[in-house]
C-alpha cells in the first residue's frame, strides 16, 4: 500500500493534483483543504495517501496532514458514506471541529456538511462516537482551556505517528496528571515517556 508520496506538482485543478515521483505521474484526488495548501507548479510537496480499490477502478487520494487522512478513513467506515462524500467532508471541516462535534453528538452540524443529510448525520454519530471515544469524565466539558491543551497534545502525538485512539488515551492521562501551567513541550515529553513504558 502507498502510505505517502513526495514529488513535484506537475498539474493541479479543482479536486485533483498530478504529482511526479521519480518520473512517474500520480493522479491524486484531494479535498479542498489540501488543495489550498498545495505549492505552485514545479514545486515539491508530500502527501499522505489512501488507495481505494473497487472492482472497476483504483483511486488514489491525497491529504496534506495525517489527521485529514485518518478522518477520511474513519468516514469510509460509516455505512452509506463513500470516498466522494468523505472527501467533501474532509475539505469542508477540520479534524478537530469534526471530532468535537462528534463528542457533542451535534447532528445539526453534520447535516450541514456536503453530502450528509439528517439521516446520515444520525448514523454517523451513532457509528463513530464509540470508536472515537470521548473526553475523560474528570475534564469538565466547558473547560475550553483544558480541552484546547488536550487537542494540541493529541495533534502532536498523531504527527509523531500514533493513532488517534492511542493519542487520545495518552493525552487524557497526561493532562489529568500534569501540574497546571505545564508547557505543551513538557506534556509531549511526559506522554512519550508513558507510551514508551507500555
Amino acid at each position: 500500500m502507498i502510505a505517502y508520496l513526495r514529488g513535484t506538482v506537475r498539474l493541479s485543478s479543482p479536486g485533483q493534483v498530478i504529482l511526479e515521483v521519480s518520473g512517474v505521474g500520480y493522479r491524486l484526488l484531494v479535498p479542498a483543504s489540501t488543495e489550498g495548501r498545495l505549492p505552485g507548479k514545479g514545486e515539491a510537496t508530500a502527501l499522505h495517501t489512501h488507495l481505494h480499490v473497487r472492482e472497476d477502478a483504483l483511486s488514489l487520494y491525497g491529504f496534506s496532514t495525517p489527521a485529514e487522512l485518518e478522518l477520511f478513513q474513519l468516514l469510509l467506515g460509516v455505512s452509506g458514506i463513500g470516498p466522494r462524500t468523505a472527501l467533501g467532508v474532509v475539505g469542508a471541516t477540520s479534524p478537530d471541529t469534526f471530532y468535537q462535534a462528534l463528542l457533542n453528538q451535534d447532528t445539526a452540524y453534520f447535516s450541514r456538511l456536503p453530502g450528509i443529510g439528517k439521516r446520515t448525520a444520525q448514523k454517523l454519530v451513532l457509528e463513530l462516537r464509540e470508536k472515537v471515544g470521548g473526553p475523560p469524565p474528570e475534564l469538565p466539558p466547558g473547560d475550553t482551556a483544558v480541552l484546547g491543551e488536550l487537542g494540541q497534545l493529541m495533534e502532536a502525538l498523531m504527527a509523531l505517528g500514533y493513532t488517534r485512539a492511542e493519542s487520545a488515551a495518552s493525552a487524557s492521562q497526561v493532562v489529568k496528571e500534569s501540574p497546571a501551567g505545564s508547557s505543551i513541550e513538557e506534556l509531549i515529553r511526559r506522554a512519550l515517556r508513558g507510551m514508551a513504558r507500555v
